[in-house]
Parts: structure tokens; C-alpha cells; sequence
């Protein structure tokens, strides 16, 4: 049997916003199963090896998708994604056959509020679940800012600590330090999309100020290459420069 990415919807519909759990047919490869959740939500933690779970694997941890199983999941990895926690994996039936499964549950997510005083790296942390140690703990931010001639954003420098290499939902990755490709126009590149959309800055002040480098907001910027699809279609060549705010706030689940 083969999976499509319609089929996993279709089957995560039938488990419902409170979650449950699936047997699937024994001739679904759960490899396949397992890259196409890969594919949609990122990297996956495993709850279940080799009929061994995880000693740590508690609520925070996706823990409620291995309940109804009780006891025989034979494999299991889990995916975070917003209030949801994503499994896929085997597991014995109540013959004693191990099979594919697929199972879902509520994710509770405590999520600091939005204001003024917002530590955005926290909130962000809060939205994907992050529990990984900090990927980037060496990062030589000073020698990359001389050669940038600017300072960079503090709360950026932090989620690219944090998280390091990879890409939020899959979709949004995130530049280990900014590009410079549109730098004759005033921008710095730090992060972009599958669909070659560029989310940039645009410093201010050189980092010899000494004082703040980016009072402008972040601008989102369509590549050349994708303005060309894009304009074939809707019969117009310019790109496209949209204000956006940072961080961005799509839920990501790792790295």
C-alpha cells in the first residue's frame, strides 16, 4: 500500500481533534509513512525503539500518543506540531501482529502573550516545543558582524543559537547568518521559503556607531527567478517588497 499526503489527511481526519490511534493495513511500509511526516512537520522525536519507550517520554514529550497502545507499541516517533502531537510507528494488535499505526493528541503549548515586553526567542521556544540543547553555542558573532560592517539583531543571534541549522514548518529556512546577495539595494538576507521568497533587513547604522543598526522592519522579498514564474502567470514582472515583523511566528518544529 501506498501513502500520499492526501491519505495521511484523510486518515488524521478520522482520529479527530482529540486525538486517538489507527491500525493500518500490514502492507504499508512505515518507513514511507515516516517521510512523509518528515516531509510535512519537520524533524520527529522517537518514544519507541525496538519495544524499548523512552523513560522521558511524558506529555511534554508526546507521551499521550503512546496510551492507547498500552504497553505494545513496538516503534514510535512523534512530531509537535502546534496544539497536536503527530505518531507514527508499530504496534502489536490484540492478536499479538505487529502493524503500522498512526496516532494523534492534544500538545498543550503554554505560550507566553503577545506585548511590548515579549521575549520572542521564549515564545517561539513555546511554540515548537523545543527541548533540544542550544545547537549553536559557539557562534562567532563578533567576527561575522565586522564583516558584515553591522551589528546584528540580538533576538535573532538567539534562534540561531537555539535552533541552528533547518527550516520552521519545513518551509521557512533559517540563514545561519545573513546573506548578502542583495546587499547593493540595502538588504540582508536571513531567512527564505521554498518558494524563493527572501525575508530580509535592511540596517541602518554600521556597527562603528555603536548604537542600534536596525530601526527599519524586516521586508520579505520575491527572487528574480520566482517573480518570473509568478509575473508569467499574473502578467506582470515586478516583484514583490512586503513589510513583515520578526520574528516570524509560523510554528516550526525543529531543526
Amino acid at each position: 500500500m501506498e501513502l500520499t499526503h492526501t491519505d495521511v489527511d484523510r486518515l488524521l481526519s478520522r482520529l479527530g481533534p482529540e486525538g486517538g490511534a489507527l491500525y493500518l493495513p500490514g502492507d504499508l511500509d512505515p518507513e514511507a509513512l515516516d517521510e512523509l511526516l518528515d516531509a510535512r512537520y519537520g524533524t520527529a522525536r522517537t518514544l519507541v525503539s525496538d519495544g524499548a519507550a523512552d523513560p522521558a517520554a511524558d506529555a511534554s514529550r508526546g507521551g499521550a500518543l503512546l496510551v492507547p497502545f498500552e504497553g505494545r507499541a513496538v516503534s514510535m516517533r512523534a512530531w509537535a506540531y502546534g496544539d497536536r502531537w503527530v505518531g507514527s510507528g508499530t504496534a502489536r494488535d490484540a492478536a499479538g501482529v505487529e502493524r503500522p499505526v498512526l496516532a494523534a493528541a492534544r500538545r498543550e503549548v503554554s505560550i507566553p502573550p503577545r506585548g511590548e515586553d515579549v521575549d520572542w526567542v521564549e515564545r517561539l521556544v513555546a511554540i515548537t516545543g523545543w527541548t533540544e540543547p542550544a545547537r549553536r553555542r559557539d557562534a562567532a558573532w563578533a567576527e561575522t558582524e565586522s564583516r558584515l560592517g553591522t551589528a546584528l539583531p540580538s533576538d535573532y543571534k538567539r534562534i540561531v543559537d537555539t535552533f541552528g541549522a533547518g527550516a520552521f514548518d519545513g518551509y521557512l529556512g533559517l540563514n545561519q547568518e545573513p546573506w548578502t546577495h542583495y546587499r547593493e539595494e540595502g538588504l540582508l538576507i536571513w531567512a527564505g521559503t521554498e518558494h524563493e521568497d527572501l525575508y530580509c533587513w535592511r540596517p541602518t547604522a554600521r556597527i562603528r556607531t555603536g548604537g542600534p543598526s536596525w530601526s527599519a522592519p524586516p521586508t520579505a522579498r520575491t527572487s528574480p527567478s520566482t517573480a518570473r514564474r509568478r509575473s508569467s502567470s499574473a502578467g506582470s514582472s515586478s516583484t514583490r517588497t512586503t513589510a513583515s515583523r520578526w520574528p516570524t511566528t509560523s510554528t516550526p518544529t525543529g531543526s
